[in-house]
């Protein structure tokens, strides 16, 4: 008959099997996870608890998974790009309490009380979008957060109308009705003949799919599945972020796919209003996009907080 601690040590270490090949899984792209983004962080959730309550079951392979940097397993042939400042990842918080924990927290470490900037932790592939007069010229993921990799073949899909993504400009251009993104990307609106605005610096954020543009791309990959046999992408992707890794880091992969871009902001300004003035050239800023779904949902939970 097993113990009280043995059971929890079962569960745990069958747990932190279950996460880790998700996790590969979601880091390499591939489409065997059975786990949903939702069971995903609920799992880990209780894993970390778990963890927390036993510090000696913390094993280096509970730590490189809990630990674990955005796409850190790098494709051994993909191109490389060294990052000038490291992107680092966010923390999570999956409710009103571990938010005023965080506060209370940092309040108490000295952190600056001239407010805070809640975003959205969205489950996608976080990359850097790098411009040079105004246009669009390099595209990386965070791999390790020093070190990422080069998707920068995105740029030429997306002007050939293989991949769309609604919120990254392929070129920034300035209006008197205020800044516009143009390109295939799907942003903005701004008129033939418009003048750049000769934008040069880095722009974060994170690239996902919205469950309709899940759907749709799905969609396409069981079409092209029944009228050709040779197509790329045999298989439709359990969720959305494994789908997200995957068409984002492939360049063999010609799967039509439709994506999002939220900015986190601007490598040097990361001010709020420093990412509400990405949208006027014609980002998806991450703040407001958050705003929205706090005005739906739970907005009159956050006035209570101190």
């Amino acid at each position: 008959m097993n113990t009280d601690f043995e059971t929890v040590e079962i569960k745990f270490n069958s747990l932190l099997d279950e996460l880790f090949i998700s996790n590969k899984a979601y880091r390499t792209g591939a489409t065997e996870s059975n786990l949903t983004d939702e069971e995903y962080d609920l799992k880990e959730k209780k894993l970390i608890e778990i963890g927390e309550m036993y510090p000696f079951l913390q094993t280096d392979k509970y730590k490189k998974l809990v630990h674990a940097v955005g796409g850190e397993s790098l494709n051994s042939g993909s191109s490389k790009i060294t990052h000038n400042v490291p992107m680092l990842s966010l923390a999570k918080a999956n409710s009103i309490g571990e938010i005023e924990a965080f506060i209370k927290k940092t309040s108490e470490a000295g952190a600056l009380e001239d407010g805070w900037i809640v975003q959205a932790k969205l489950d996608g592939t976080s990359i850097s979008a790098i411009y040079e007069n105004g246009k669009l010229v390099t595209l990386a993921t965070r791999g390790n957060g020093n070190v990422g990799e080069d998707i920068t073949f995105q740029i030429n899909y997306i002007k050939a109308g293989i991949r769309f993504i609604d919120g990254l400009p392929l070129e920034i251009s300035t209006e008197l009705n205020g800044a516009a993104g143009t390109g295939a990307a799907g942003t903005g609106a701004a008129g033939t003949g418009s003048s750049f605005a000769g934008f040069t610096g880095e722009v974060r954020g994170e690239l996902f799919m919205t469950d309709e543009q899940f759907e749709k791309t799905n969609a396409i990959i069981e079409s092209n599945n029944l009228e050709n046999a040779g197509s790329s992408q045999t298989s439709i992707f359990k969720n959305s972020r494994n789908a997200v890794a995957g068409i984002s880091r492939s360049e063999k992969s010609r799967t039509v796919a439709y994506m999002t871009f939220f900015a986190f902001g601007k490598v040097g300004s990361e001010s709020a209003k420093e990412v509400f003035e990405l949208r006027k050239l014609g980002f998806k800023d991450v703040i407001s996009e958050t705003a929205k779904l706090f005005d739906q949902n739970f907005s009159g939970e956050f006035n209570e907080l101190p």
